[in-house]
């Protein structure tokens, strides 16, 4: 059998993070959020794609994929892990004018990983330059179709977007060869992680491994995805670096937070024994606020009732003033001549 496919890549690679590698030629802009929505689906929890890889099939009006989620090792021996030494994990498919089958066998999407070793190494400004596919004829065995290969009434396809219909995973291989060949535009992603990435992701139709029911399915309402980027294992350099900053910028803010509240209570003091015109007031305890910590220090005043248990002003070249400015004080610290 044969029939025209496109292929369709999402990866990281030794330097650049996750982007489209290579998209068909006739994918707009509006094609590739689409179809990264659903990509990004597909690699939730991706500690899991080691044991279960993720198959899926989504497609609209004008276009439908075929893909396959999965630890980068299952498709080669090289390049797998990025500078890091991460293991690397992606998305690979094939891209269909119509509804198309493709085994769900790994082999059948090897030669994909090309266009990774591709683009490998390259960390220039050109690195996230998407490369254009063009649709090829690409022959399918089908000798690994069951024989009801037409179909099987025992199971339903959703379309309602408020729901999302559980299948149990032992059913993998009887939902993909159904679905293959729907002629109307399907959503369908095996393998998920569970029912909770089932409830807040995009596919109206998957298999868990966490449901393994008597009945044939279970059908739940949907929580309106908020795609996001699959989250990197922390372990770079730069990772720690910027978690340091983050830490130190809140600790800042903390700190200057506190001298504030220090400065203010300062000064609020400072104002009622101003208001008080210093009277009993025998010292000044002001609180000076020191890189958040508090320091007190007692200052000599004028007047009060208390006055400093030993004269330690010292002598110096001032004359007691006469006139109009003999009750003048000498500077603090300091008496007049004798």
């Amino acid at each position: 059998m044969s029939s025209q496919f496109a292929p369709l890549v999402f990866s990281r690679t030794k330097e650049v993070d996750f982007r489209f590698l290579v998209v068909p030629e006739d994918f707009s802009e509006e094609d590739m959020e689409w179809s990264k929505k659903h990509i990004l689906a597909t690699l939730l929890n991706s500690i899991e794609l080691s044991e279960n890889p993720r198959w899926s099939l989504f497609g609209n009006e004008q276009h439908y994929v075929i893909g396959l989620s999965c630890r980068a090792s299952l498709l080669s021996e090289r390049n797998i892990a990025d500078k890091f030494n991460r293991g690397l994990y992606l998305f690979v498919g094939y891209v269909t004018k119509k509804p198309g089958f493709i085994p769900m066998q790994a082999v059948a999407f090897n030669s994909l990983y090309d266009f990774v070793h591709q683009k490998w190494e390259d960390d220039s400004i050109d690195a996230r330059t998407i490369i254009k596919s063009k649709y090829d004829d690409k022959e399918i065995d089908l000798s690994t179709l069951p024989p009801d290969f037409e179909g099987n009434a025992g199971i339903k396809i959703n379309h309602d977007a408020d729901k999302v219909r559980i299948y149990s995973n032992r059913r993998n291989s009887e939902l993909w060869t159904i679905f293959s060949q729907y002629s109307r535009a399907v959503s369908l992603c095996l393998n998920v992680a569970g029912q909770k990435d089932a409830k807040e992701g995009i596919f109206l139709n998957v298999s868990t491994v966490d449901y393994q029911g008597e009945t044939p399915y279970i059908e739940i309402s949907r929580i309106p995805p908020k795609p996001q980027m699959p989250p990197e294992p922390q372990t770079s350099t730069e990772s720690v670096q910027s978690k340091d900053a983050e830490r130190h910028r809140a600790t800042t803010r903390a700190t200057h937070s506190e001298s504030s509240n220090f400065l203010v209570k300062g000064l609020e003091m400072v104002g009622e024994i101003v208001d008080k015109g210093f009277k009993g007031v025998g010292k000044i305890v002001e609180e000076v606020c020191i890189g958040g910590a508090k320091e007190k220090k007692t200052v000599p005043t004028q007047g009060g009732n208390s006055p400093p248990k030993s004269d330690t002003r010292k002598t110096g070249d001032f004359v007691k003033p006469t006139g109009e400015n003999k009750e003048k004080e000498p500077p603090l610290g300091f008496k007049y001549k004798d």
